[in-house]
């Protein structure tokens, strides 16, 4: 048990993110981590390091009242959720979480820490928003902190992830003024990692934490793309960015910690995640290779949608092949030359759905054409003898633009 101490901060609006930043700021990071690990619930008592209160006040609306602090896992057992941070006023009362509405918040709705694995020894931020009508005075508040023991993520646990390289910055201005931090994580183990997350801490010159954030996920990028990562396998580095950080004061931010956490991956997990990435790459190649580039130039696939269980969505710009009629034509032709490709390439395919667009009334491109083919029909066609026209009259559902039709 921990008694509170009161941070007074200033109330000039230079010195605060806008309210309109934090309340955002806030329900992201509680609806960040709204999962558990599902075990018989065992009770870990865990340690308050330090919890201090934070007023957020800004003219011609409420003042918004947050308690941050630290809480540590001192047991020699993994910790998960639910975490419980308790609050008693200097009465003996508990004090309720609040909405930053000014709703109570349920102790099994939303977490207070961004971290779902507390190994022994780990230290995590907490958040616990508290209504400063009613708090009186904050130094007789008291603090207890509990959590549930799970034997099967202590196995699971995957202690060989750190943050090798990481920057900071204050970013933006106004109401999109924030603190970002971005970096690198590695998998320095020999197991796969997965359900990764990189948790952040601020602190004063003294030590004093003013501040928490959190990433769920990792990425990397490649040729110009960003893609998440699942599993990060021995050896591996993966990108992060936290962009969601909470800090009622930005001036007495001094320095922060990183932190990482993660699971194990079986191997069965992760040959099934390869099997459907290469699943997903070898389709798309496919469509990429089919349709080739715009001649408008525009992108020419804008949009792919590529489910496990084979359903194919195909969103991509029509050529420009002179007057209305022509261009339909050509799309005859380019819905045929996917659909056969897909159809015999040998890969699991369910239904094609193509959706084709052009700047029909202005330069803004709008769907025009909506070709949807299933593997029942595709079955009975023969895709060597196939025209543009004869599959045009298979397909399960079809629909084009009056101004393609002439009308």
């Amino acid at each position: 048990m921990l008694e509170g101490k009161q941070c007074c901060l200033a109330k000039r609006m230079s010195r605060l993110i806008s309210r309109s930043r934090i309340i955002p700021l806030l329900l992201c990071f509680l609806l960040l981590v709204a999962t558990g690990t599902g075990c018989e619930p065992k009770k870990i008592d865990l340690e308050i390091v330090q919890a201090n209160f934070y007023d957020v006040e800004i003219p011609e609306v409420p003042r918004f009242t947050v308690i941050i602090g630290e809480l540590e896992n001192t047991s020699d057992v993994v910790v998960v959720p639910p975490i419980i941070v308790e609050v008693r006023d200097s009465s003996g009362e508990p004090v309720s979480r609040l909405y930053p509405s000014g709703e109570m918040l349920p102790e099994d709705e939303l977490p207070v820490t961004p971290a779902n694995i507390l190994p022994p020894g780990a230290k995590v931020p907490f958040i616990f928003p508290v209504d400063p009508l009613r708090a009186g005075d904050f130094q007789g508040y008291t603090f207890t902190a509990w959590g549930s023991a799970a034997s099967d993520v202590s196995v699971n646990y995957h202690s060989e992830l750190v943050v090798t390289t990481h920057q900071s910055a204050f970013e933006g201005s106004g109401r999109e003024f924030r603190f970002v931090i971005r970096g690198v994580v590695k998998n320095t183990g020999s197991a796969a990692a997965k359900e990764v997350r990189v948790i952040a801490s601020c602190y004063d010159e003294q030590g004093t934490i003013v501040g928490m954030g959190a990433r769920a996920g990792l990425w990397r990028t490649d040729e110009s793309q960003q893609y998440l990562v699942e599993f990060l396998l021995a050896g591996e580095e993966a990108d992060f960015e936290i962009r969601e950080i909470i800090i009622p004061d930005t001036t007495l931010m001094d320095s922060y910690t990183l932190q990482v956490e993660g699971l194990r991956a079986s191997p069965e997990e992760v040959a099934t995640a390869q099997a459907e990435e290469a699943y997903i790459t070898n389709i798309s190649q496919i469509i990429e290779d089919t349709l080739g580039e715009s001649n408008r130039g525009v992108r020419r696939i804008t949009a792919t949608g590529i489910s496990s269980g084979g359903r194919i969505r195909i969103t991509f710009s029509l050529q420009d092949a002179g007057d209305y009629q022509a261009i339909l034509e050509k799309a005859k032709t380019d819905v045929l030359a996917v659909m056969r490709a897909l159809y015999t390439s040998g890969l699991l395919v369910s239904e094609v759905i193509m959706k084709g667009t052009f700047p029909i009334s202005n330069s803004v491109e709008e769907e025009v054409v909506t070709a949807t083919l299933g593997a029942e029909e595709a079955r009975q066609l023969d895709w060597v003898a196939m025209t543009p026209a004869g599959l045009w009259e298979r397909l399960d559902d079809v629909s084009v633009h009056p101004t393609l039709l002439g009308r």
